[in-house]
């Protein structure tokens, strides 16, 4: 995240060093750890942000601040704005308060 906040603010050295320090610390495996990068932009650190947190479960948050939410992937063809939240149904806060309609 604050690669990405260097990044928007026009700070991509600092951008850059961020991502290329996660990039270089996968080294478990050492003949497959990443070279760094000598550039970045918002699609590069989007790409990044998918292989750091793969099994996070923050993808979709990352695809609606990064513009790519309505595009197709995998399974999902719908490329409709308002299928971007998913609202409470009335009846599970029906459930979950005293009174009914709040």
């Amino acid at each position: 995240m604050r690669a990405e906040a260097r990044l928007r603010n026009g700070d991509n050295a600092g951008a850059l060093a961020d991502v290329n320090t996660l990039r270089t610390s996968r080294n478990a495996r050492p003949d497959q750890t990443p070279d760094a990068l000598n550039t970045i932009d918002l699609n590069i650190l989007f790409r990044e942000s998918g292989f750091e947190l793969y099994w996070e479960g923050f993808r979709r948050n990352y695809q609606i601040r990064f513009g790519k939410y309505e595009g197709n992937w995998t399974g999902k063809t719908d490329s409709d704005v308002n299928k971007r939240l998913f609202p409470v149904p009335q009846r599970a806060m029906d459930g979950a308060s005293g009174e009914e309609g709040f």
